[in-house]
């Protein structure tokens, strides 16, 4: 709904996730649509366009370093 991408672009303060960027951003499946994992407020993260092209429908641990992951589940209760 647009209350969850609201409170998404909200945790994550407007910036994209990975690159800090503020620019081109875009909610992101955290674990892929094309694998079967649905958009939710524990699934989303703000990723730019260019960040978001990047990580694709590669899981997590293929894309973040394990110090983001680990940020993901603990700060922002992504899992």
């Amino acid at each position: 709904t647009s209350a969850d991408e609201i409170f998404t672009f909200e945790l994550f303060n407007n910036k994209c996730f990975n690159c800090n960027a503020c620019d081109n951003l875009e909610v992101d499946h955290h674990y892929p649509l094309s694998k079967g994992y649905a958009l939710s407020r524990t699934n989303a993260v703000v990723l730019c366009r260019s960040c978001n092209g990047s990580k694709h429908n590669k899981d997590p641990k293929d894309f973040y370093s394990e110090e983001k992951i680990i940020l993901l589940e603990e700060i922002y209760n992504i899992k």
